[in-house]
């Protein structure tokens, strides 16, 4: 078979890889950002489900808009309002998960050769993205604080990077998160740039201590940015339901990409989703989540003192 050039360059995925072996009972994997089941608010959906069969099956079952079910993109619009961030429904569009947002937004913006700043060490899944579209990848240094900002700015003014992939907030691998300063210092340099900042932020409500930092976005004073979400962390990873928020230039781009990858995200998994929402205590389900993840991790390095050489 003659497959395209692209394929010569790009791996299977070494997520899906590495979690494989959880398939195994007799394995506990750290390797992945594999959410405790124990989270998952199984009753909950199951009755949201139930429901909105009964009261909606046959719209529920029938194609809907690319951009996503309009109350499910209100919901999200009016908790970034909370955040402090001014974000109208308009500027979010549902997609499979946020790796679909990683995925229409590299096929939206990169070209053979353009260059793409990833954090060093990054994310797997975001790296296989961009490979995806041959980018010309160069790495920038973590500190304890996020991001090495001075060697962004060294960056963003010796070449011409098209965008600057970011996890602020918990960075997958290495857990870090931006101090404010650094979430401050970062905007300041993208806002100037014509570099798009592409935030991702899958992590950033399961903070169970220190103080809560909002996106870097919140500090960017209006300049174009990308910020994807996903309920996969914080509700479950079966529904693959994430969202892209983009300014409206960008967000007419994504529409089109995505009407060519699948027309739309599921309806049914959509309306069962801003029903369990609408129905249930949601922020205090993510709290229970971060009471079980912190003791998870009180216990973890319990083990690792007392255990490990």
């Amino acid at each position: 078979m003659r497959f395209a050039g692209r394929m010569n360059t790009v791996h299977r995925s070494y997520i899906r890889e590495i979690l494989k072996v959880t398939a195994r009972p007799e394995v506990i994997s750290f390797a992945g950002g594999l959410p405790n089941p124990d989270s998952f608010p199984v009753a909950g959906l199951a009755a949201a489900a139930a429901e909105e069969m009964k009261e909606c099956g046959a719209q529920t079952l029938q194609y809907s808009t690319t951009e996503g079910y309009l109350p499910l993109r209100r919901w999200i619009a009016e908790r970034y309002a909370a955040q402090g961030l001014s974000v109208t429904p308009d500027e979010i569009l549902i997609t499979g998960g946020s790796q679909q947002g990683l995925d229409i937004v590299a096929k939206a913006m990169l070209d053979d050769g353009d260059g793409v700043l990833l954090e060093r060490p990054g994310y797997l899944g975001a790296i296989q993205c961009f490979s995806m579209y041959r980018a010309a990848f160069s790495t920038l240094e973590l500190t304890a604080d996020g991001v090495d900002t001075q060697a962004l700015d060294r960056a963003l003014q010796a070449g011409s990077p098209k965008l600057f992939y970011a996890v602020p907030s918990f960075q997958n691998p290495s857990g870090i998160s931006y101090t404010e300063a650094t979430r401050r210092e970062t905007a300041r340099l993208m806002a100037q740039s014509d570099c798009l900042l592409v935030e991702d932020n899958p992590y950033g409500e399961l903070r169970f201590k220190g103080q809560a930092l909002p996106p870097v976005k919140a500090y960017m004073n209006g300049a174009p940015s990308v910020l994807l979400g996903s309920f996969s962390k914080v509700v479950a990873p079966g529904l693959r339901l994430g969202w892209v928020c983009a300014p409206a230039e960008l967000m007419d781009k994504l529409v089109t990409v995505k009407q060519a990858s699948d027309l739309h995200t599921p309806t049914f998994n959509q309306r069962v989703l801003y029903r369990f929402l609408e129905q249930n205590d949601v922020d205090g389900h993510i709290a229970s989540i971060r009471s079980l993840y912190g003791r998870h991790r009180d216990v973890m390095v319990e083990a690792i003192r007392e255990h490990f050489p």
